[in-house]
């Protein structure tokens, strides 16, 4: 199977999940928690497809453009800010 069609059958499958009814006071509602779209799972789907899990086409396409002038903004934000920008103090 193409990946291409396996990504459409998996945009299709979470485009068509239903939604949930909501039920004044019954239906709680959620304050955290993650929320992914069929962009999101297509994402995902489409790496584990290519079965580079800790690097891979997308990890070298964000490493290219980190290596660009378009980054230079995000090099700055990241520098002036680094508590917000990384996962642990700098």
């Amino acid at each position: 199977m193409k990946r291409k069609k396996v990504l459409d059958a998996v945009r299709k499958y979470i485009e068509n999940e239903p939604e949930p009814k909501f039920v004044p006071g019954e239906t709680s509602i959620r304050t955290a928690g993650s929320s992914w779209d069929a962009d999101d799972v297509v994402a995902l789907v489409d790496v584990a497809l290519g079965r580079w899990y800790a690097g891979g086409r997308v990890a070298y396409e964000f490493e290219k453009f980190m290596a660009t002038p378009d980054s230079a903004t995000l090099h700055c934000v990241i520098l002036a800010h680094p508590q917000t920008c990384l996962p642990y103090p700098a």
